[in-house]
């Protein structure tokens, strides 16, 4: 999925910016980390991962230079979920290794954990490793890290194919992360709904996929919501319902043009087009791309 950067990433990257400029400006090279790690943060929190590894590189090469051990293991750690997040896995395991070499004892098992869960291929020795962080993050209420616990064990169950677990476990990463960390949750909830389509549960996943469209850092975002109404069309094409599929994609066509988001619109459009050449419609497709 291509993440487009909302207002408030635009806004807090900008900010960010000024104080960087500060920072090279004063040859303050431990600030000049900090305000690259921040831009990470900012791009990470927007699951924009690749522009997240970008920044949390820089701010580490710094960090690494001035030997601040505190900073080079919470950079490293980011860094490696930034790229596990695109899988790159290899490099993601280098990162949480150094992570844990300069942790201290708490948080390098942690890091440890990781490290084990990337490196085998055994699931019951991933599950232990992940477990194992479960507790920790349990312990130190960190309830982002807790969801993604969650959505890994998941992963795991859907290897053993123990899909009532995987279930249960998906369920639990939304509903920890969709407080703190709506676009964690945004992940979770397609992990979901991909999920129940896989296993073809399709009232599963349009009621999945309806609870997000209900939650408030949807509908007071009109970009996300446009793009959760065309996921939710997905999900009726794989299910062979095109007239539900049409509505809603039709619907999100007209929030995109109201708001002003002229890629998602077009995106609807093209959506739109291939139902319509499937079914024959070839008036209502002229018609589209005119009205468009």
């Amino acid at each position: 999925m291509v993440h487009a950067q909302s207002g408030n990433v635009v806004g807090e990257v900008r900010m960010q910016t000024k104080k960087l400029e500060k920072a090279v400006d004063t040859e303050d090279e431990s600030a000049q980390a900090d305000s690259y790690y921040n831009i990470g943060e900012t791009f990470f929190k927007d699951g924009n991962f690749r522009k997240s590894e970008e920044y949390y590189a820089k701010a580490k090469a710094i960090y690494e230079k001035l030997n601040d051990r505190s900073n080079i293991e919470k950079t490293s750690r980011k860094l490696a979920q930034s790229q596990e997040k695109q899988n790159k896995v290899i490099p993601a395991i280098s990162n949480y290794n150094r992570a844990a070499e300069v942790s201290p004892p708490k948080s390098r098992v942690l890091n440890s954990n990781d490290v084990t869960r990337l490196s085998v291929s055994s699931p019951e020795a991933k599950e232990e490793a992940i477990q194992s962080n479960i507790r920790l993050n349990e312990k130190e209420k960190d309830n982002s890290a807790l969801a993604t616990s969650y959505s890994q064990m998941a992963d795991v169950n859907i290897q053993q194919n123990d899909i009532p677990k995987a279930e249960a476990n998906l369920t639990s990463a939304y509903r920890i992360s969709k407080k703190e960390a709506p676009q964690q949750a945004l992940e979770i909830n397609q992990k979901l709904t991909d999920f129940y389509v896989d296993n073809r549960k399709f009232d599963k996943a349009i009621a999945t996929k309806k609870t997000m469209l209900k939650e408030d850092f949807v509908k007071k975002n009109s970009k996300k919501e446009v793009e959760q109404i065309r996921e939710l069309a997905d999900i009726y094409i794989k299910k062979n319902d095109p007239e539900e599929a049409i509505g809603l994609l039709k619907k999100s066509y007209r929030i995109a043009l109201e708001k002003g988001h002229t890629l998602e619109a077009r995106k609807s459009v093209k959506k739109l087009d291939s139902l319509y050449s499937v079914s024959g419609n070839t008036d209502a497709s002229v018609k589209l791309y005119r009205d468009f």
